[in-house]
């Protein structure tokens, strides 16, 4: 779903790593380093992330199952760099923003993408890949902004 960030930063960057569950296709394709990571598999995500460079930037879209490595993706920032994290609807409250996104550390920063749906005539719907992937680019090219939300969060129409 973030393959469009990932062509993005490819452009902007000296060097690219794609964390996912099958990074390879895409890694070749964007001539970055692919790491199989499979964030519901705690023990050895956190293996696997250990063994990173550090990094100025790390996009992370991780699932509440998968919370227990947002530290360990985290540690692979330089002091300075920014973790921008990609959140559903629910993270729009505080109180599950916090729970999901507690223990910054103090030497980095982090902004946080909120996704939505969009509201049309009959109902709403999910957002596209590419409309996720323009909100996560903005957050890139805007580091001094710590939140985005992508998309509406208020539905007056059931989604379909």
């Amino acid at each position: 779903m973030l393959a469009e960030v990932s062509a993005h930063l490819a452009q902007i960057s000296n060097a690219l790593t794609i964390a996912s569950r099958n990074p390879f296709t895409l890694a070749a394709k964007l001539k970055a380093t692919p790491l199989e990571l499979n964030w519901e598999n705690t023990l050895e995500a956190n293996a696997s992330l250990k063994e990173v460079l550090p990094r100025d930037l790390v996009v992370s879209w991780v699932h509440e199952q998968g919370l227990s490595i947002i530290e360990t993706i985290e540690a692979t920032l330089k002091p300075g760099g920014r973790s921008i994290r990609v959140h559903g609807c629910e993270s729009a409250d505080p109180k599950v923003r916090d729970k999901v996104d507690a223990g910054t550390r103090a030497d980095i920063i982090r902004q946080t993408v909120i996704l939505g749906w969009v509201n049309q005539p009959g109902g709403a719907r999910w957002l596209t890949h590419r409309e996720i992937s323009d909100g996560v680019i903005r957050s890139i090219n805007n580091p001094q902004q710590k939140c985005i939300f992508v998309g509406s969060l208020d539905r007056t129409r059931p989604l379909f």
